[in-house]
């Protein structure tokens, strides 16, 4: 794999060559570098023309790159709200937990803040999706068997339904979204029993029990 700096608009960026045995040139931003599949033999100024042809989207995905690192930053004092309860984040030197309305982060776990909430909330934050499931089940009435729920922490899904398991899984990084957005993902999940596709019936089921589902789907993905 090469690896190679381009600039763009002022602003220099990382990319990686990895030739393939495909005919298209392909682009992705992950992780603040651009990462380039391309045809063997490809010269570099076609790829560097390429890049700078899509530099467009290099730059949105660079900003929300930018946003979602900022995220991974806490502060002393910073607020956070959880299940509609707002805590201020504090450190010291002895194991995280939880007092009243503030959440003391280990400091040698600070760069990881989000795994230590996540263990503080992780039951409560379980039962909470649980019995939102339950709720939107009974209003939809669903005929299919209630199904079983487990919860991970991925970076690549919100949540999925699994028809041969009848399974719902749940990411626990919906315990940093608003309660709003937690019952869309609920709603949409359950709508895959009822429905199980994204089909135009499909989200005509979503919005039924979601009215406002194409917002709330957005600030999920913000």
């Amino acid at each position: 794999m090469e690896t190679a700096i381009i600039r763009l608009q002022n602003q220099e960026f990382v990319y990686q060559i990895q030739y393939k045995n495909t005919r298209i040139l392909k682009m992705r931003f992950k992780n603040g570098i651009i990462s380039i599949v391309a045809p063997y033999a490809t010269s570099q100024q076609k790829i560097i023309d390429f890049i700078t042809r899509h530099q467009r989207y290099v730059f949105i995905r660079y900003a929300r790159y930018l946003n979602n690192k900022a995220k991974e930053i806490i502060n002393e004092n910073d607020k956070i709200t959880l299940l509609n309860e707002t805590y201020t984040l504090r450190f010291h030197d002895t194991a995280s937990c939880v007092q009243f309305d503030t959440i003391y982060i280990q400091n040698s776990k600070k760069d990881n803040f989000k795994n230590e909430i996540i263990q503080l909330f992780s039951k409560s934050f379980s039962q909470y999706m649980i019995s939102l499931t339950k709720k939107y089940y009974r209003i939809m009435k669903i005929k299919v068997d209630f199904p079983s729920i487990i919860f991970k922490r991925l970076k690549s899904k919100w949540g999925s339904y699994s028809k041969s398991k009848n399974q719902i899984f749940y990411n626990y990084e919906l315990l940093f979204k608003s309660l709003p957005v937690c019952d869309y993902l609920v709603i949409h999940e359950l709508a895959h029993m009822i429905e199980y596709n994204h089909s135009a019936n499909f989200y005509k089921i979503v919005e039924t029990y979601c009215p406002d589902y194409k917002t709330l789907q957005k600030k999920l993905k913000e």
